[in-house]
């Protein structure tokens, strides 16, 4: 990759970053180009360069999580890891990515409230059928029932999203400190073992 093609991929890359952390602080996605423009360090004419519309914008920065959260989720594929650790690696990662990357609560949230359903990006988000962390429990306890497997996924990842949604969300300080990355590790290890137990 040239300089400029490098300079243009650093561009598109600051301008999604931007958006995430301007939803980030507003609590909302009712932000302006200008807004992501000073955010980004870049003219108004490069986000019509790299994205043409807010719209394809917003696209770019859904896509953007979804493909960091399949790359989270290539953790649970790990052969060479014992499942065990592989969920517990899994749930800290995302309870991390979630943290680094608060808009996506924001995203989500607007989603559901304005379309009343999940679109594609929600379903890439949330969808347990689609990774492997039920078989791994099945692993790990023995379970074989597909439903208590299935709950048993639905807690993990809601037990990951809830405490970060109320942080943020509504600001509800708890008495542990989610600024603390050892703090949020931990808080993954103790959910995932509660849940893994029967």
């Amino acid at each position: 990759m040239n300089n400029n093609n490098a300079s243009r991929a650093d561009a598109k890359d600051r301008i999604i970053k931007a958006v995430l952390d301007l939803i980030s602080q507003k609590g909302n996605i009712s932000i302006t180009v200008r807004e992501i423009s000073k955010k980004a360090d870049v003219n108004l004419a490069s986000i019509n360069y790299h994205f043409r519309s807010i719209k394809n914008l917003f696209e770019e920065v859904e896509n953007f999580l979804s493909e960091k959260i399949f790359a989270l989720n290539q953790i649970l594929e790990n052969k060479e890891m014992d499942p065990k650790k592989s969920i517990l690696s899994w749930a800290r990662a995302l309870m991390n990515f979630i943290y680094d990357n608060p808009g996506i609560l924001w995203l989500m949230g607007n989603k559901l409230i304005n379309k009343g359903s999940a679109d594609i990006f929600m379903r890439k988000f949330s969808e347990i059928k689609g990774i492997p962390v039920s078989g791994l429990i099945k692993e790990v306890t023995g379970i074989t029932n597909k439903q208590i497997l299935n709950l048993k996924a639905v807690q993990i990842l809601s037990g990951i999203i809830g405490p970060l949604i109320l942080y943020y969300g509504v600001g509800k300080e708890f008495d542990f400190d989610l600024n603390d990355k050892k703090v949020r590790d931990s808080y993954s290890e103790s959910l995932v073992k509660s849940i893994l137990e029967i």
